[in-house]
């Protein structure tokens, strides 16, 4: 999967194996990169973006009947999603459920809020009951791999040098 060829993300075509950005708002970014929905999150989603999400989510699957993987980047400016929100959140994911092989939250930062939005986000998935495997993580690398053991077709190396790129490329953005 060459994952690594990375261009700016205005001047994106949808060929297999780049990076392909699919939706972008103030708060969120979608891209794709083969099977895998990326999804960057610099503050908590709104119904736009969740309804982005969905309807990425089927359309990437459309073209991966064997399945797709689902990567959530929560970038440290991120805080934790109300409740209304939590609830919203998990009618999107169980929109995208059927085709999702896995899902790989990582949640970046330090600390008691990271920790914090970490375990509000383990206590969605109890609710999301999907039937898939998911996973929290507070490190790209490790959750990348973790992704790239349960979804087909995944290369985890391309894949987290893509990860981290588009992760540089968010934070400096937010700056």
């Amino acid at each position: 999967m060459p994952c690594l060829r990375v261009l700016g993300l205005r001047k994106l075509v949808d060929v297999p194996g780049e990076i392909v950005e699919r939706y972008r708002s103030n708060t969120t970014q979608l891209c794709s990169c083969d099977n895998i929905l990326l999804a960057f999150a610099r503050e908590a989603p709104g119904e736009a973006d969740l309804a982005a999400l969905s309807s990425q989510g089927m359309a990437l699957a459309a073209r991966w009947p064997a399945g797709i993987g689902f990567m959530l980047c929560v970038l440290p400016s991120c805080k934790p999603p109300q409740p209304e929100v939590r609830s919203r959140m998990v009618a999107a994911l169980k929109t995208i459920a059927p085709p999702t092989k896995a899902m790989s939250c990582v949640i970046l930062g330090e600390g008691f809020l990271a920790s914090a939005k970490r375990s509000v986000f383990a206590a969605l998935t109890l609710a999301l009951r999907p039937g898939y495997p998911i996973k929290v993580f507070n490190d790209v690398s490790v959750g990348v791999q973790w992704l790239a053991s349960h979804v087909d077709g995944c290369d985890g190396v391309e894949l987290e040098q893509t990860v981290l790129t588009e992760r540089a490329r968010e934070l400096a953005d937010a700056s």
